[in-house]
C-alpha cells in the first residue's frame, strides 16, 4: 500500500461494548492518520475512506451508537451523584435527629425570650474548622469528649467540642441528655465569668459545641502547674476567687432560673486571656424553680470536691455547689490538690484535712 493510500484508508477506534465484527465506515478529509487505542472497552474497529470533495459522511450507525453510549454514561454518572447527594442530605437528617434537634430546637423556640441566640453549624463548616479534626488542633481530652481549636470562617478562633458519645459500638443516650442539657443550660446564661456558647453543630455522627476561645488553660494547671514567668500572686488569687463567687452567685440568683452547676472544681474553671475565670462544663448542671431542690438518682460530681450532704442524700442544692466552691477557695489559696494519694487514709481528701482543724 502506498504512502498516500495508507493516509486515505484509516482504522478509526471507539471504547465500547458492541461487539467486535460491527464495521463503521467513515468519509473525511483533511486529517493526518494517528492511530488510536484507548485502554478500557472494546476497541471497535472500521475503515475511514477520504474523497476529493470537502463533503464527510458516516457509512455506519457507529456516531448514534458511539453518541448513545456517551449519554447513558453521563446519566448515570448524574443520576449517581443525585442519589448519593441524597443519601447524604438523608444521613445527616438521621444525625439531626439522634442528636436531639428536635427536642432541642422545641425547647429554645419555647423560651425564645430568655434564650442566647444559639447558632447551628454545618458538618462541612466544622471539618474546615479544625482542619478535618487534625491531632496538631487537639486543645485536650476528658470523658466528655475531645476540644479542638478552630477557625471559622469569618476568621475568630474558637474552641469546638466534639462529644464523646459512642463507646465502642454503642451510642450513648445518656451522654446526648448531657449536650442537650448543656445547650439548653448555656443558652439561657449571660455572664463575663461563665463561658459563652455559640452555638453547636447536630448533623454531624457525633454533635458538637463551639464556645469563645480561653486561651490559657484551666485553674487547676495555674496552681498546680506554677509558671515561673507567672507567679501566682496573692492579688490574682483573691481576683480569681472573687469573680468565680460572682458567677455562683449570678447562677443561682440572678439567671433566668436557678442553675445549679453540679461539678464545680479547679478544672472546670477556665482562664481567659486575661487570667479572668470563666465557669464552664454545665453538661451535669440543672435549672430548677426558686427554693427547690434537685433529688437525683445518680449522683454526679467529682471526688474531693463533692458536698457530702449531698452524697448521703442525693439532694443537691446551691448550698452543695458552694461547699464545693470552699474546696477550690482551699486548693487556690494552699496550692494542695483536693484528693493526694500521698497523705494518710483519715486525711486523704483536702476537705477533710481542713474539718478537722
Amino acid at each position: 500500500m502506498s504512502s498516500s493510500d495508507y493516509r486515505r484508508k484509516r482504522s478509526c477506534g471507539f471504547a465500547s461494548m458492541i461487539s467486535d465484527d460491527y464495521d463503521l465506515r467513515f468519509d473525511i478529509s483533511n486529517r493526518a492518520y494517528i492511530p488510536t487505542q484507548l485502554q478500557w472497552g472494546t476497541p471497535i474497529f472500521g475503515e475511514c475512506h477520504l474523497n476529493d470533495s470537502s463533503d464527510t459522511y458516516c457509512t455506519s450507525d457507529g456516531c448514534s451508537t458511539g453518541i448513545g453510549t456517551l449519554f447513558l454514561l453521563l446519566a448515570t454518572l448524574s443520576t449517581y451523584k443525585v442519589l448519593k447527594r441524597k443519601q447524604k442530605i438523608m444521613l445527616k437528617q438521621k444525625y439531626f435527629k439522634r442528636n436531639g434537634g428536635l427536642l432541642l430546637q422545641q425547647h429554645l423556640s419555647s423560651n425564645e425570650g430568655n434564650v442566647e441566640k444559639i447558632k447551628l453549624f454545618t458538618s462541612k463548616e466544622m471539618e474546615k474548622a479544625t482542619n478535618h479534626y487534625n491531632e496538631n488542633r487537639i486543645l485536650g481530652q476528658g470523658g466528655q469528649g475531645t476540644v479542638y481549636k478552630g477557625m471559622l470562617i469569618d476568621g475568630s478562633i474558637v474552641a469546638i467540642k466534639k462529644s464523646k458519645m459512642v463507646e465502642g459500638k454503642k451510642f450513648d443516650e445518656k451522654k446526648v441528655e448531657q449536650f442537650i442539657n448543656e445547650v439548653i443550660i448555656l443558652s439561657q446564661i449571660n455572664h463575663r465569668n461563665v463561658v459563652k456558647l455559640l452555638g453547636c453543630c447536630l448533623e454531624a455522627e457525633v454533635p458538637l459545641l463551639v464556645y469563645e476561645f480561653i486561651p490559657n488553660g484551666t485553674l487547676y494547671d495555674l496552681i498546680h502547674n506554677q509558671n515561673e514567668k507567672l507567679p501566682l500572686t496573692w492579688e490574682m488569687r483573691l481576683r480569681i476567687a472573687i469573680e468565680i463567687a460572682n458567677a455562683l452567685f449570678y447562677l443561682h440568683s440572678a439567671a433566668s432560673a436557678p442553675i445549679y452547676h453540679r461539678d464545680i472544681k479547679s478544672s472546670n474553671i477556665l482562664l481567659d486571656g486575661k487570667y479572668k475565670p470563666k465557669v464552664s462544663n454545665f453538661g451535669t448542671s440543672r435549672s430548677v424553680a426558686p427554693e427547690q431542690t434537685h433529688l437525683t438518682t445518680r449522683v454526679q460530681g467529682t471526688f474531693g470536691y463533692m458536698d457530702p450532704e449531698y452524697f448521703r442524700s442525693s439532694q443537691f442544692t446551691e448550698k452543695s455547689d458552694v461547699y464545693s466552691f470552699g474546696v477550690v477557695l482551699i486548693e487556690l489559696l494552699t496550692g494542695q490538690k483536693p484528693i493526694s494519694a500521698e497523705q494518710s487514709e483519715p486525711v486523704r481528701s483536702l476537705q477533710n484535712k481542713y474539718l478537722a482543724i
